[in-house]
């Protein structure tokens, strides 16, 4: 279940106009993974993941970079 999302920055950049045929590659990262107690929830355990997550759309037209992280428990 997630417990709560956080964004930290988003990054976004248009260089070009596309033209022909555009080619979007995606990637997500996992930066690190955290074991949280929360003690709001009764002693919860729970994880902290921190990700990135990027878009780029060749060839050389723009791209997203979203950097955040996920408060998870089961």
């Amino acid at each position: 279940m997630i417990l709560g999302f956080e964004l930290e920055k988003i990054n976004v950049e248009r260089k070009g106009r596309p033209m022909g045929n555009v080619k979007i590659k995606h990637n997500l990262n996992i930066d690190s993974v955290t074991e949280r107690t929360l003690t709001a929830l009764g002693k919860r355990k729970s994880l902290d993941i921190r990700f990135t997550f990027t878009v780029s759309y060749e060839p050389s037209l723009g791209n997203i970079t979203i950097i955040g992280n996920v408060l998870y428990s089961d």
